[in-house]
């Protein structure tokens, strides 16, 4: 499967949080993330894995209580 980013479709989020759909297997999920300075995306769960790789910026995340400050390279 390709996957052409620049014609996917832009989901607004809210929140200056900008979101683009890649795909998804029964075990895993893949999206496109534009976040705007000082965004908050809400504790959610998902009910498949998710991959994500911080290209520029960076942010604070929680995952089942495990805190970190990921930057530019990290995932």
């Amino acid at each position: 499967m390709y996957v052409l980013r620049k014609k996917l479709d832009k989901f607004d989020m809210g929140g200056g949080v900008i979101r683009q759909y890649l795909g998804e297997s029964k075990r895993l999920n893949a999206q496109h993330w534009d976040m705007a300075d000082k965004s908050v995306v809400k504790m959610h769960k998902h009910t498949q894995d998710q991959f994500g790789y911080v290209i520029k910026g960076g942010f604070k995340m929680d995952i089942g209580g495990k805190k970190a400050v990921l930057k530019a390279g990290d995932a």
